[in-house]
C-alpha cells in the first residue's frame, strides 16, 4: 500500500496501548469516522515491488456510511410555566446511506413526566387535579399522540406518522414546576434499534426538561439566577438567611421548601410568582389597601394578596415529598366602627402565622380620635404615622412577636408614644430577645 485516503472525513491511525493514535508508518491499522453523519469513501492505492513494478497501482475503494440519530437537548435557559410550549428536533442523518438506500425511519418517543397537583402551590388546574404536567402536544403535525395507559391527559407516546429522517415533536408544559425526561427510539436500517442522543452531547441519551444536573427536580437555571447553584440543596431545604436566624434554634428558614419557593404561587390578578430561596417570605392579604405600613422594616419579602382559602390557607396544593409546612397568609382588615373603647387601634389573633384565620384588624376611626386627641388640628400626619405603627405592630403579631416592656423603643410597643411616635417606626433589634431576632415565620412545636 503506497497510500490512504478518505474522501468525506476521519482519519487514518494506529492503536497504541488500545488507544487509536493519528498517523501511520507503513500501513494503516486503524481508521477514525468523523464526528459528522455522512457518506465517506475510502481510496486505499496499492502497488507491487516486484517483478511487475512498472504497472500501474491499483486503487481499491470502499464506500461506508457514518451515521447518527439525534435529537435536541432542552434549552438550558428554560423553565416550566403553566401552557408553554418547547419544541425538539429529531434527525436521522445521512438521509441516505452509500447504496443509494434510505435510512428514514418510524421515530417513537417516550415522555416521563411529574404529576404535581394544580399548576403551582395555590392555584388547581382546570381540567384535573392530577393531570401529567409534561404531555405531548396532541394532535400535531409529524406525530401521532397516545397514553401508555387508560389515565385521562397522559400523552406520553408519540409516533411518527410515517418513516422519516426528521421530524419536530412538541411537549406542553402544564405546571409551574414541571420535570420530566424524553427518550427516542428508531430502527435504523441495516444497523437495527438505537435510541437518539442528544444533539451536541454524544454520551446522553436522555433529555432532561428542564436541565437539572443536581437532580433536585429544580432547573439549574432558576438556581444559577438567585446565586445557589453550587449548593446542591435538596428539594425540601429551607434556608432563607436574610433576615437572620433567631438565637434559639427553632426556626430557620420561612417555613415554604425550596421547591415550592420554585414553583410559586399565584397572587391575585392571577400573577404568577416564584419566591426569593434567600429571603424569608411572608404572605399579606390586604383586604381594604391598608398598605403595610413599617412593617418591611422586619425584612421579610412582603408577598401580596395570594390567592387562598377562607381559612387564608396558602399551600393549597404540594407533593408531601417536597413540602415544608402548610403556609397561611394574614389577613389585614380594615374595622372604622366608631364606637369606643379608643385605646384599641388593631388586634391579631394569634398563635400567629402557620395557624388558620390569622387576621390583623386596624380600627382606623379610634386611630383617627386618638390621633385628633393628641395633635389637635395639625392630627393628620400623627394619624399616618399611627396607622402604620398600629399596622406594623398587628402583622408583628401575625409573625408571632410579642409586645415589648415599653422601656424598649420598638413598633411593638404595646401602646403608642405620642411624644415621639418616630421613635417607633422600626422594629428593635435588641440581642438575644429583640424582633428582628426572635420572630417565628412558623410554629413547629
Amino acid at each position: 500500500m503506497v497510500e490512504a485516503t478518505a474522501e468525506g472525513g476521519g482519519v487514518f491511525g494506529h492503536f497504541e496501548n488500545g488507544q487509536f493514535v493519528e498517523g501511520y508508518t507503513g500501513v494503516p491499522t486503524a481508521y477514525k469516522s468523523p464526528d459528522t453523519p455522512g457518506v465517506v469513501t475510502l481510496r486505499f492505492k496499492v502497488d507491487d515491488d516486484g517483478n511487475l513494478a512498472n504497472d500501474e497501482p491499483t486503487v481499491v475503494e470502499i464506500k461506508i456510511t457514518v451515521w447518527d440519530f439525534t435529537i435536541t437537548d432542552c434549552p438550558t435557559d428554560w423553565l416550566p410555566e403553566f401552557d408553554k410550549s418547547l419544541d425538539f428536533e429529531l434527525e436521522i442523518a445521512p438521509a441516505v446511506d452509500h447504496n443509494g438506500n434510505s435510512l428514514a425511519s418510524i421515530i417513537n418517543c417516550t415522555l416521563n413526566s411529574s404529576q404535581e397537583p394544580g399548576i403551582c402551590n395555590n392555584k388547581l388546574r382546570a381540567e384535573e387535579q392530577f393531570q401529567w404536567d409534561l404531555q405531548f402536544l396532541n394532535p400535531q403535525n409529524d406525530f401521532n399522540v397516545t397514553s401508555s395507559s387508560n389515565e385521562p391527559y397522559k400523552n406520553d407516546k408519540a409516533t411518527t406518522k410515517q418513516a422519516t429522517t426528521h421530524a419536530k415533536l412538541t411537549v406542553k408544559c402544564y405546571d409551574f414546576g414541571a420535570y420530566g425526561t424524553l427518550t427516542a427510539t428508531a430502527y435504523i436500517p441495516n444497523v437495527g434499534m438505537r435510541s437518539a442522543r442528544v444533539k451536541g452531547n454524544p454520551g446522553k441519551f436522555v433529555v432532561e426538561i428542564p436541565i437539572d444536573d443536581n437532580n433536585n427536580f429544580i432547573a439549574d437555571q432558576w438556581e444559577r439566577e438567585q446565586g445557589i447553584k453550587d449548593l446542591a440543596l435538596l428539594p425540601t431545604a429551607d434556608n432563607e438567611i436574610i433576615p437572620p436566624p433567631d438565637g434559639s434554634g427553632i426556626q430557620v428558614g420561612d417555613g415554604i421548601s425550596l421547591y415550592e419557593e420554585y414553583r410559586g404561587f399565584l397572587m391575585e390578578g392571577l400573577e404568577h410568582k416564584r419566591l426569593n430561596p434567600v429571603k424569608k417570605d411572608v404572605f399579606v392579604y390586604d383586604q381594604d389597601n391598608l398598605g403595610f405600613g413599617y412593617f418591611g422594616k422586619l425584612g421579610l419579602e412582603i408577598r401580596e394578596n395570594p390567592r387562598m382559602t377562607p381559612d387564608h390557607k396558602v399551600t393549597i396544593f404540594y407533593n408531601s415529598d417536597k413540602h415544608a409546612h402548610d403556609q397561611y397568609a394574614i389577613k389585614l382588615v380594615k374595622d372604622s366602627t366608631m364606637e369606643p373603647p379608643y385605646d384599641i387601634l388593631g388586634e391579631a389573633t394569634v398563635p400567629g402565622l402557620n395557624s388558620p384565620v390569622v387576621t390583623a384588624t386596624i380600627y382606623t376611626w379610634r386611630i383617627q380620635q386618638a390621633a385628633q386627641a393628641h395633635a389637635g388640628e395639625n392630627w393628620f400626619d400623627t394619624y399616618e404615622k399611627l396607622l402604620n405603627i398600629t399596622i406594623a405592630h398587628e402583622l408583628g403579631h401575625g409573625v408571632n412577636l410579642p409586645d415589648h416592656d415599653e422601656q424598649v423603643v420598638c413598633i411593638m410597643n404595646p401602646g403608642p408614644n405620642f411624644d415621639d411616635l418616630d421613635a417607633q417606626t422600626d422594629y428593635c433589634s435588641i440581642r438575644p430577645t429583640g424582633c428582628k431576632m426572635v420572630f417565628l415565620l412558623y410554629l413547629d412545636f
